[in-house]
C-alpha cells in the first residue's frame, strides 16, 4: 500500500508544472426583437379620403446577430382593409420607405449588421378614396404582420 501511495504521489507531482492554463468561453444566444407602435388614428382612416404615405405606425427593430437579421411584413387580407361581407378597399404600404407588396403576399427586408442593431422604422399607407354611397357602411379592416428572425 505505502508502495502504491509512494508512485501515485510522485506520479502526479511529475505532471505538475509551473504554470497551467485555463481556458474560459461563454455564448450569447441570438436576440431578434421587434415592437410596432401604432399612431392614434391608425384604426379610424376617413376611407372617402385619398391619402399619400399617411404615417400609421412606427416599428423598432432590434437585433444583435452578428450575420444580419430579416423582416418579413405580410397582409392578413393582401392589402386589402375589408368588410364583414367580404367588401374590400385596397391600399398600399411602405415599411421605411420601401413598397412592402402586400397585394403579392408580403415582403421580406434584409438588414446587414455585424453587431448589435436598433432600428425605427415608419409604416405610412396610400390608398384612393372612395365616397361613402359607393361602399358598403361598417368597418374595414386588415392585419399587417412584421415578423423578424435572426440569419
Amino acid at each position: 500500500m505505502t508502495k502504491f501511495f509512494t508512485a501515485l504521489l510522485i506520479s502526479t507531482l511529475t505532471f505538475a508544472g509551473t504554470t497551467a492554463t485555463l481556458n474560459l468561453k461563454g455564448t450569447v444566444g441570438a436576440v431578434v426583437d421587434i415592437a410596432v407602435v401604432a399612431e392614434g388614428d391608425s384604426e379610424s382612416l376617413d376611407l372617402s379620403a385619398g391619402v399619400t404615405n399617411k404615417k400609421v405606425g412606427t416599428v423598432t427593430e432590434k437585433s444583435n446577430s452578428n450575420v444580419g437579421y430579416k423582416v418579413a411584413v405580410s397582409s392578413t387580407n393582401n392589402g386589402n382593409l375589408k368588410h364583414a361581407n367580404n367588401d374590400v378597399f385596397a391600399y398600399s404600404l411602405t415599411y421605411g420607405g420601401e413598397a412592402a407588396d402586400l397585394a403579392n403576399g408580403g415582403k421580406t427586408f434584409n438588414r446587414a449588421t455585424t453587431g448589435v442593431s436598433v432600428q425605427t422604422k415608419d409604416v405610412n399607407v396610400t390608398y384612393s378614396g372612395k365616397s361613402a354611397a359607393s361602399m358598403v357602411s361598417g368597418a374595414y379592416s386588415d392585419v399587417v404582420t412584421f415578423t423578424i428572425t435572426a440569419n
